[in-house]
């Protein structure tokens, strides 16, 4: 589980870290019931605070200082986002975000994060998107690697996985990202690549109902309508707009003249029109993602990694998005 030290290596904190990572692991292993709802670790907690290793906070000032002592911000980078919530679910909104920067940033929450993150929850905002947004910033990341730097590969890559991917995501990058570390390649490397996967994955879902969806499966749930009401949807999906009578007109039209509607869909959905529509959907994307997903969504073919530096340079250096489409 753990990398193995040099004697010379070990000092007070090597020692603290690992045995609240060992804890930490064992805690978010542990299944208590069938909603895989994970245990917490407040004995590992106050044993360490009462032990002196922990050093967050002495005994007496966590009697004194209305702390729930059941939470433990070592433990969190090893457990789902799902977790954290469930088991903050008691707190108000202050000692929640309180909880964040504990448990993600390991630090206390600065005067204008606290009061804005609060005024944001008030303002109907979401725990879980305040989650993921703290969570995904570049000081949680710097944490988390630090926090797992006394793990092994399998274990490092085991934890990144079970807290960023999604677990049908994992089972087919798992050996991969072992390998490419035991071949040299840096764990911030590995983990940017695994926050970038996700982050595309999740791109896709979104787009599902749209662009990323094979032209075969669109024609089964659209076979249903006459070609009229056909070509309208078409529009709706691909164009985000309603059908104008024109177009309406000559798209019918090709299809009574014995055009298939898989040759209507792809000419539409490959539109410069279609492109400007998908151009402006992905706009929020950084050049190297949206590389990626115009080729899994909009191309629908499978990107050679030989050419991705070259398109991300191009776009890089203005070349409009819409090129890389048409």
């Amino acid at each position: 589980m753990f990398k193995e030290i040099a004697s010379e290596q070990i000092n007070a904190e090597e020692i603290k870290n690992r045995i609240l990572a060992y804890a930490s692991l064992q805690a978010a292993e542990t299944v208590v019931d069938e909603d895989y709802w994970y245990g917490n670790i407040s004995t590992y907690t106050l044993s360490l605070r009462l032990s002196g290793i922990y050093g967050e906070k002495q005994f007496n000032d966590v009697l004194t200082s209305g702390a729930d002592t059941t939470i433990n911000i070592g433990k969190y980078v090893y457990l789902e986002n799902e977790v954290f919530l469930r088991e903050t679910s008691h707190l108000d909104d202050l000692n929640f975000v309180k909880q964040l920067y504990q448990a993600f940033l390991r630090r206390e929450a600065d005067a204008g994060g606290l009061a804005g993150n609060v005024e944001q929850l008030k303002n109907g905002a979401l725990r879980e998107n305040l989650l993921i947004g703290l969570r995904t910033s570049g000081e949680a990341d710097g944490v988390f690697l630090r926090v797992t730097a006394c793990l092994d590969d399998e274990t490092f890559v085991d934890i990144a996985h079970r807290v960023y991917l999604n677990l049908k995501y994992s089972q087919h990058r798992k050996s991969g990202d072992v390998a490419v570390l035991g071949e040299g390649k840096s764990r911030e490397v590995v983990f940017e690549s695994i926050k970038q996967f996700q982050q595309t994955q999740n791109i896709l879902q979104n787009l599902e109902q749209d662009f990323y969806q094979e032209d075969l499966d669109f024609i089964s749930k659209t076979e249903h309508l006459d070609n009229s009401s056909f070509v309208e949807e078409l529009y709706r999906t691909f164009l985000k707009r309603e059908a104008d009578p024109g177009g309406l007109a000559s798209q019918v039209e090709q299809l009574e003249q014995g055009v298939s509607r898989r040759e209507v869909l792809y000419a539409l959905r490959t539109s410069e029109e279609a492109a400007n529509v998908f151009v402006d959907l992905t706009s929020h994307l950084d050049n190297a993602t949206f590389v990626e997903i115009a080729y899994s969504a909009f191309l629908k073919q499978e990107l050679n990694p030989r050419y991705k530096p070259a398109y991300v340079e191009a776009l890089d250096q203005g070349k409009p998005r819409q090129e890389i489409l048409i």
